[in-house]
């Protein structure tokens, strides 16, 4: 890619960012290629582009900070039966801990049901790893 066309995409890149309300005079923009990188071509644009690529999202993107220390709470988006394993329930953690074999409280409706995890598994959405399914 010449050095015009590289400029297009960095001034459209930044006018986005802008529009879609993030500090685009902050963000840095790394130009390489993946494909190089795998192929072991033009240091460059290849693996030099990808250390410095990860180094920039390593400096400027604040991982989420984690309510550890609350009492697990987990609003439960669905729920289904599977036969010989119970009921699951998913759902997007929001504080706390829950580990295999901890005990429960499900709260709704004007109820309240006791009941253990038999068993808790972390499944990556698009946005974040934070969706939990409870057995």
């Amino acid at each position: 890619m010449d050095a015009d066309t590289l400029e297009l995409v960095e001034i459209e890149m930044s006018e986005l960012l802008t529009e879609y309300g993030f500090d685009a005079e902050k963000t840095p923009m790394i130009s390489g290629s993946a494909l190089c990188a795998l192929e072991d071509r033009d240091s460059e644009l290849g693996e030099k582009s990808i250390r410095k690529l990860l180094s920039a999202v390593d400096e400027h993107i604040v991982p989420p900070s984690r309510d550890l220390d609350s009492p697990f709470l987990l609003p439960i988006e669905k729920a289904f039966t599977v036969p010989g394993r119970g009921t699951v329930a998913i759902g997007t953690l929001e504080s706390g801990v829950i580990n295999k074999g901890d005990t429960a409280e499900l709260v709704g409706y004007g109820n309240r049901l006791k009941t253990a995890a038999s068993d808790v598994q972390v499944c990556c959405s698009n946005d974040a790893c934070d969706n939990i399914q409870f057995f």
